[in-house]
């Protein structure tokens, strides 16, 4: 009997510890929105815990005929750190209701001022949608600046909050798909992601890209990855291809990211006979950060001598630091700096530049 008890407990005790691994963290939270009802079908359903056809949904005011812009908002007595959201459509069964369809902006509070952190897009009007982002630590996040495509004033039964810890896994470039026919000529980029734990299998992996000075696209790769296995994964995303050098910096989730300083690669492009042909070169990287991810102290050590611009900013595009040195060291305090990925532009005065991620948590 007592062999059957310590079991038993060793199973609770290990379920639970499933449980708040995963804990819906919108159950604490105080909805609100810019417009919508009072009970059945106000904000307060959103994280009720109550989902299916016999409970009601919470709606928001969408069209002209309400306060603009719209938004929608989860608001915590203490700071919460999250990766993802959930979204549950509403179900016919409790009076109808619109589902979302359309794109919104997700913003999170840094504590002064809203932050748009990634935008949201859906045309999942049916069944649960995930939104994966880079995690933030915040009081405060809302949905806003919403475009509805499939009917205004969208509904949702109920939106969850999750933070889901990374697992150990690291991302490179593999290779541009290009579209030479398109007129100017477009690309995709290709990554390849390969799992680095020992006995647990990786998958709902969201990725990262930022290629050259456009801005961040982000995917997820569905694919089980046994193991030291690996699998390759295209971004939706398409943009034109630049003709001379450019680099792509590529990640996964910031804290599951195995390896935080060789993400990034350098390709050329030529034009020949009007057609661009890519040819994948060695990066000569100009800088080195110290620690990587970093917290209070970072030290940028540099392998070219001469002046040179280095640039820090978010993902964003929001500068944080602007500083010109001709020394082959440079000492920052980033204790002050939100916890993110950033971007460490660095320019020589004979055109060399490299773009580096760096984590600050």
């Amino acid at each position: 009997m007592k062999i059957i008890t310590i079991l038993i407990l060793s199973v609770l005790f290990f379920l639970s510890g499933l449980t708040i691994a995963q804990n819906n963290l919108a159950t604490g939270a105080t909805p609100a929105a810019s417009a919508s009802s009072n009970g059945n079908y106000g904000p307060s359903n959103w994280n009720d815990g109550l989902i299916g056809p016999n409970y009601y949904f919470g709606w928001v005011g969408t069209d002209n005929s309400y306060p603009q812009p719209a938004w929608i908002q989860y608001e915590w007595n203490n700071s919460q750190t999250l990766n993802r959201l959930v979204f549950y459509p509403p179900t016919w069964n409790t009076g109808g209701g619109v589902p979302f369809n359309g794109n919104a902006d997700l913003q999170y509070w840094d504590g002064s001022a809203w932050q748009t952190h990634i935008s949201y897009f859906t045309t999942n009007t049916t069944t649960p949608d995930t939104l994966f982002f880079q995690q933030i630590t915040t009081t405060k996040i809302r949905l806003t600046d919403f475009t509805c495509y499939g009917g205004e004033n969208p509904g949702w039964d109920e939106i969850e909050a999750y933070y889901v810890p990374p697992v150990n896994v690291d991302v490179g470039v593999s290779s541009l798909e290009n579209q030479f026919n398109s007129s100017p000529p477009q690309t995709k980029i290709k990554i390849w992601v390969r799992n680095y734990s020992d006995s647990l299998d990786a998958y709902d992996i969201p990725v990262y890209c930022k290629p050259g000075m456009s801005g961040v696209m982000n995917g997820f790769v569905t694919d089980t990855i046994n193991p030291g296995d690996s699998v390759l994964y295209t971004f939706n995303d398409w943009f034109v291809i630049p003709i001379g050098t450019f680099q792509i910096i590529t990640w996964a989730e910031a804290y599951g990211d195995l390896d935080h300083s060789n993400d990034t690669s350098t390709f050329v492009i030529t034009p020949y006979s009007g057609i661009p042909d890519q040819n994948q070169t060695e990066s000569t990287e100009l800088i080195t950060l110290i620690p990587n991810p970093a917290s209070n102290k970072l030290n940028m050590k540099f392998n070219q001598s001469g002046e040179k611009q280095v640039t820090c900013y978010t993902l964003n595009g929001q500068k944080v630091l602007c500083r010109y040195t001709s020394k082959r060291t440079l000492k920052l305090d980033v204790s002050e700096w939100l916890p993110g990925v950033y971007f460490v532009d660095v320019k020589t005065t004979d055109g060399s530049y490299t773009i580096t991620k760096l984590l600050i948590h």
